[in-house]
């Protein structure tokens, strides 16, 4: 849907929107009260639908947001008197409330994430039902008049009605207050910006981040951070929501923080469907509906209500709205381009002088040492293999240069510098990249689109929090993916959904995904495990011309490829190191014979050594 008619059919929609309830017993005041915690509802959605994480904490920011709003007509600023202020104050209180919570809470996962967040909230009401001289208790703040709306030297009460004027079933527009164009031009204004954010380079990372946190951070992003700022923007418009609240009825109270009030918000979201731009408003229709209007006829709402929400989980689990599948934002995978960028930005590199030194590493679980004191030092554009059987270390290892492990004891240099406690996307941006021994894709997006994220990160860096720019509108990523996907020839799959790729294709996507990032060191591990004769053939090429442009790390049990591509070997064994030599010495050492492949000869180590510039 363009942006044109998107603005009009959503202002459009929120015009009639309190005259078309009004046929099955809905009111005017009912559809503000929607719109005002249907916002709430969809900050809880970048949260939940966006980011995967389960919150409980949305009625701690709605109901300080309240608070915070009432208290500054009433008791902080009673000269100013201003709507503006009051939310606006409301607003920051809260954000800078969220931000902080969501520093400590997003380091956590799953039901820890959402009993912290829990426990954060309770804390929140036990403070204000507890400062009664500030809150008063249980009362709570009762009989607060809103202010005006100001705007410039016009000045507007928002309880007044609009002009006497009969719709007929639809009822009489003097039975519309002020109040709901106000909420409904907020409301459009915050379906605009969150409908922009998704769109956006912060909103195609998040939804990443959701789908493989382990692969997002291993191209370069720091999913913590982006986390952080989901968290926090559902912290800013759940205190938006309370403010308007707050204002709109002229009280609050402290049951407005309560775990009735979260789960209410949960509700919203999850009936109306994660993840998608109007489902929390749908969501929030049904159940106020249900309170509002079906509770004033039965006192059985809450069982229609618990049916109509278990009904949602059990056969459509991503919510009413979330049974049409959003489409794709388009990227251009076919636009001409220049000259192929990789081999001026990857010239060959040759060299004596050392890019990574490993000193004295160790990686501990308990008291089993998975790695053990190894001393490693690879040359500038060095083909080095890590070979040993298996337990003997080698994948922890790499995951410990990669930082996806850290380091019980020792040090890590890269290019001379210490990176021993870097986390893992800095280290990526740095130029340290790895592709994974079971392919680490997103399933569900396309080749192209894989690619594409892995050089974005490469792009725009750890974190930047891009809002309102598209992310389509970067032709360098465009131009680094591209690179990518012909060199592992995958160009003619751009368009395919990468969980219908044979196993050799997801491998070399996933090297793809590395590549984009345009490093200096990339760890391969056990790049052809799987893979047919004609891909092994295919992955033994591509090897030996990425080896010409950047220093490469690679674990594979197959012998035969690693005798004819190393210009070096390390073998591991039992997390120490075994030897360390060329594939001639390496085949001849009788304790790598013996260990390795339990005294078989040595020609079983592979027949080549043949050297990667071949």
């Amino acid at each position: 849907m363009n942006n044109r008619l998107f603005y009009g059919l959503t202002a459009l929609g929120l015009i009639l929107f309190p005259l078309a309830i009004h046929p099955i017993g809905g009111y005017p005041g009912l559809a503000t009260d929607i719109l005002i915690l249907g916002i709430g509802a969809i900050g809880l959605n970048l949260v939940l639908g966006y980011a995967g994480l389960l919150s409980y904490g949305q009625a701690m920011f709605y109901g300080v947001g309240s608070y915070v709003a009432l208290l500054t007509v009433s008791r902080f600023f009673p000269q100013v008197h201003s709507m503006w202020l009051a939310i606006l104050l409301a607003i920051v209180f809260v954000t800078i409330m969220a931000l902080v919570i969501g520093l400590v809470t997003v380091r956590l996962y799953g039901i820890y994430f959402a009993l912290l967040t829990l426990a954060f909230a309770q804390m929140f009401f036990f403070i204000v039902f507890q400062w009664r001289s500030l809150t008063r208790g249980d009362d709570g703040l009762q009989g607060i008049t809103a202010p005006p709306l100001t705007l410039g030297p016009w000045s507007l009460d928002l309880t007044t009605t609009l002009p006497d004027l009969s719709l007929g079933p639809f009822g009489n527009l003097h039975d519309v207050h002020y109040w709901y164009p106000f909420v409904a031009i907020v409301t459009f204004l915050v379906l605009v910006f969150v409908r922009t954010l998704t769109r956006s380079q912060y909103g195609e990372v998040l939804a990443a981040i959701r789908e493989n946190e382990e692969r997002s951070t291993f191209v370069g992003f720091d999913p913590k951070l982006y986390k952080i700022a989901a968290f926090t923007l559902a912290g800013l418009f759940a205190g938006l929501s309370g403010a308007l609240k707050g204002l709109y009825q002229t009280s609050t109270a402290v049951d407005s923080l309560d775990i009735d009030t979260s789960g209410n918000f949960v509700i919203f979201t999850v009936v109306g469907g994660v993840k998608t731009l109007f489902g929390p408003l749908l969501g929030t229709s049904i159940v106020m509906y249900l309170q509002n209007v079906i509770g004033a006829r039965t006192d059985a709402w809450r069982l229609i209500e618990g049916l109509i929400f278990v009904a949602v989980i059990v056969f459509l689990p991503a919510g009413l709205l979330g049974i049409r599948q959003v489409a794709r934002m388009p990227y251009d995978t076919d636009r001409g381009r220049g000259p192929r960028s990789y081999p001026s930005r990857l010239p060959e590199v040759v060299g004596d002088e050392p890019v990574l030194v490993v000193k004295s590493l160790s990686r501990y679980f308990g008291k089993f040492a998975a790695v053990s004191d190894v001393n490693f030092r690879v040359r500038t554009g060095e083909l080095r293999a890590v070979i040993g059987p298996n337990g003997a270390g080698k994948t922890t290892f790499f995951n410990v240069l990669a930082g996806l492990r850290g380091a019980s004891e020792g040090a890590i240099y890269f290019k001379g510098h210490d990176i021993t406690r870097m986390p893992g996307p800095q280290r990526v941006a740095l130029g340290i990249a790895k592709a994974f021994q079971t392919a680490n894709v997103y399933p569900d997006e396309t080749v192209f689109q894989n690619v594409r994220l892995a050089a974005l990160a490469k792009v725009q860096g750890t974190f930047r929090p891009e809002f309102l720019r598209p992310s389509r509108r970067l032709d360098e990523v465009a131009e680094l993916a591209h690179d990518a996907l012909e060199m592992l020839d995958l160009a003619s799959m751009s368009e395919v959904r990468v969980g219908d790729l044979s196993h050799g294709d997801k491998k070399r996507l996933d090297i793809a995904v590395a590549l984009a990032t345009q490093p200096e060191i990339l760890m391969l591990d056990e790049p052809v495990a799987g893979m047919s004769i004609e891909e092994v053939q295919k992955t033994d090429r591509l090897i030996r011309a990425l080896a010409k442009r950047m220093t490469v790390l690679i674990i594979e049990h197959d012998m035969d490829l690693i005798m004819g591509i190393s210009d070096s070997i390390t073998v591991l064994h039992q997390g120490r190191v075994l030897a360390e030599g060329t594939p001639a010495e390496i085949r001849a050492n009788r304790l790598v014979q013996e260990v390795y492949l339990g005294g078989h000869l040595q020609d079983e180590l592979g027949e080549t050594t043949g050297e990667h510039s071949s």
